[in-house]
């Protein structure tokens, strides 16, 4: 037979300060009593200590999330600062950007200055007229370059309708407009009456020659106006 001794797991705590002989786990009850007491005291102390810490990282760890935190807010807000701060516009302390024409125009005008014995305003109006030169120039050009196309392409075109435009002097005592007169009414009338919804009294030839015939402007020609004169016509379309 074998015997086997074992240790308990469970200590007696005796209610009285007496010291006495613990039957159950063989030892003084006032001192093992006194050791449970100081063990579980340094268990506590341990526990506090591990529990300050984990605090004390807790802590650490927060603070160093909000001065990130505080960076990145710091940096967002100098970002917007300087994106406000470009878009504003130009720096106005620093001189506006000019156009490089109006350089060139500028040191043309000097260089005029220099080897001529006109002034600024006569330069400046010289400048203008050679502007407006060139502007007529270029469009000549673009003219004849479109007459050229249309007159290459005709030959190889076929339209399938015809039209005709013509410009008549507003005048009832020309021949031209009194052949025209009587179907230029008619158009006018049916325009007045379909769109403006007029009865056939308030459009007829003595309104139509009140608005669209009688006039103060005086036909005038001259070399300076073009081929037709200068005044009031009427300009009708005809479709083959």
């Amino acid at each position: 037979m074998i015997s086997m001794r074992t240790s308990s797991v469970v200590g007696y705590v005796p209610q009285s300060s007496e010291p006495h002989h613990c039957g159950y786990c063989g030892k003084n009850g006032s001192r093992h009593a006194a050791e449970l007491k100081r063990k579980h005291e340094e268990g506590n102390d341990t526990q506090q200590i591990d529990t300050k810490s984990h605090n004390d990282n807790v802590k650490k760890s927060i603070d160093g999330e909000k001065g990130k935190n505080q960076r990145d807010a710091s940096v967002l807000h100098q970002n917007n600062v300087e994106a406000k701060a470009t878009s504003r516009g130009p720096d106005p302390t620093k001189p506006k950007r000019r156009k490089a024409k109006d350089i060139r125009r500028e040191k043309k005008l000097e260089k005029l200055s220099r080897e001529s014995d006109m002034t600024t305003e006569q330069i400046k109006k010289h400048i203008e007229e050679a502007k407006e030169k060139e502007v007529k120039e270029n469009i000549q050009k673009r003219v004849q370059i479109l007459d050229e196309l249309f007159k290459q392409m005709a030959p190889t075109l076929t339209p399938g309708h015809k039209l005709e435009v013509k410009l008549v002097l507003a005048d009832r005592s020309l021949p031209q407009f009194q052949l025209t007169f009587k179907k230029s009414h008619e158009i006018y009338q049916k325009y007045q009456m379909a769109i403006h919804n007029d009865r056939p009294d308030e459009c007829d030839e003595g309104q139509f020659k009140r608005f669209l015939v009688d006039t103060a402007l005086m036909f005038e020609r001259s070399p300076e106006f073009p081929s037709t004169g200068c005044g009031t016509f009427h300009q009708q379309y005809y479709l083959d």
